[in-house]
């Protein structure tokens, strides 16, 4: 099967859909996307850059599939609900492919200790099979980076998670204490009401302080979101009268646990979507 097969045999999965809830005109749209896609991947239709871009996704390509489950779930949702038929889109996608196709590869290699698709470099395979975390900004650089730069990038990944540096999105890194799921880690933020403590905000992809502030812990007020009905999805907790504010949000939280940062009470760290905040009680 030619990549041009797959987007077209993906083209035909959308018409059926289209057929069978007429009353949704997004199925239609991405089917059109997806025809558009696959006449633009054929060798007439594309220059050297765009050529060499999709000869990249080639030893990806498996029988009925490309890549793993994130490349697949662009394909399916290319077009879906606005229009995709222009060269400048095709492109738009195909690159994204050469990130998150190498990004699929790697995390067979993770799971499976061998790259089926022979792109990933002799220092990638071995990483994963050592279990590094490589995020998605890494894929990002790849492309674009010497066989040298990429060494040296997974390097710092290993000696960042060797260092507890950064988090790893498949565990929380702690230094003790169990993992704690939402309504625990909202029962771990009440505990604090009423002291002052530090909140660090940490991104993770890069790593990188986005803000600190300090005061008094408030109670938590419920966030209701106008799209919906229930309650207890969001709370935002307030600093001090002026000192800022965090959100606790189920949609965006991953886990939390408490970890020794030099003081006898230790941390509460929150694992909030690309986001850690860590609230640490102020001694004396």
């Amino acid at each position: 099967m030619s990549l041009s097969d797959y987007f077209r045999s993906q083209s035909d999965w959308r018409a059926q859909k289209a057929e069978q809830y007429p009353d949704d005109a997004r199925n239609a749209q991405s089917a059109a996307a997806l025809y558009s896609l696959a006449e633009y991947v054929g060798p007439d239709e594309r220059g050297d850059h765009e050529a060499d871009a999709v000869s990249a996704l080639l030893p990806h390509l498996f029988d009925f599939a490309l890549g793993g489950e994130e490349a697949q779930r662009a394909v399916s949702r290319y077009g879906f609900g606005y229009a995709a038929t222009t060269p400048m889109q095709h492109i738009e996608l195909i690159e994204e492919l050469n990130v998150l196709c190498p990004m699929d590869a790697y995390e067979v290699a993770r799971e499976h200790g061998e790259d089926p698709t022979g792109t990933l470099i002799e220092e990638e395979v071995a990483a994963a099979r050592e279990g590094v975390h490589l995020p998605r900004y890494y894929f990002e650089r790849r492309v674009r980076s010497t066989e040298a730069e990429l060494k040296q990038a997974i390097e710092g990944y290993r000696g960042s998670e060797a260092e507890s540096a950064v988090p790893a999105w498949r565990g929380l890194i702690r230094d003790e204490g169990p993992a704690l799921d939402y309504e625990s880690a909202l029962e771990a933020i009440l505990s604090l009401v009423g002291q002052r403590v530090e909140v660090t905000v940490l991104s993770v992809e890069p790593l990188g302080v986005v803000a600190e502030f300090a005061g008094e812990l408030a109670g938590g007020e419920d966030v209701r979101h106008p799209d919906r009905a229930t309650e207890g999805e969001a709370f935002r907790f307030r600093i001090g009268a002026h000192g800022g504010s965090f959100s606790v949000e189920t949609r965006t939280f991953r886990e939390a646990g408490w970890v020794r940062a030099g003081s006898a009470t230790g941390s509460l760290r929150l694992y909030l979507g690309a986001t850690v905040v860590e609230l640490s009680p102020e001694e004396g």
